[in-house]
């Protein structure tokens, strides 16, 4: 396979990214990440499940944490910057991001957390507010779905609900 070069993020590109989501409140971008990026997080994912290392993921934080199979069944590994260096070029990415919205959209984000998951064949994550119950400081949601080869009808599709539906 060929090595596709460090994908190229323009002031345009954010500038216009910023602006669909400010305007529709969400965004898709297609080949935000690299191929080799793609094949880092790919590789540090594989690794972490080989050694075991995903948990089972729940739902509520702190005290309130539960785990209902019924609502979610995925896997799950949050990420530290210390710990998880091999992913330093995803965290760099991140911070970019981060960056833009600041600029862009004026945010005043003044933290991040990240995880890697995996949904087995079957499972779900049922439809929820993204964020914990009364708290409402998580003011962005960022997925990227690594999966090779999917296509519509696969499974995994994202359902955006607006608050009218």
């Amino acid at each position: 396979m060929q090595k596709m070069a460090k994908t190229q993020r323009t002031e345009e590109m954010w500038i216009e990214w910023m602006d669909t989501l400010a305007t529709h409140d969400y965004v898709i971008i297609d080949e935000f990440i690299s191929q080799d990026l793609f094949r880092t997080i790919m590789d540090y994912f594989r690794d972490m499940e080989s050694r075991d290392k995903l948990q089972k993921a729940g739902i509520g934080s702190s005290g309130e944490f539960q785990i209902k199979s019924a609502v979610r069944g995925d896997f799950i590994h949050w990420l530290s910057r210390n710990v998880d260096t091999a992913l330093n070029p995803f965290f760099g990415l991140m911070d970019e991001l981060n960056e833009n919205l600041r600029r862009y959209c004026y945010l005043s984000l003044s933290d991040s957390e990240f995880h890697i998951a995996k949904y087995p064949a079957g499972s779900h994550y049922t439809r929820h507010l993204d964020q914990f119950q009364e708290r409402s400081n998580r003011q962005i949601t960022v997925l990227m779905y690594l999966n090779e080869n999917w296509k519509p009808g696969d499974g995994g599709e994202l359902k955006i609900y607006r608050e009218s539906d």
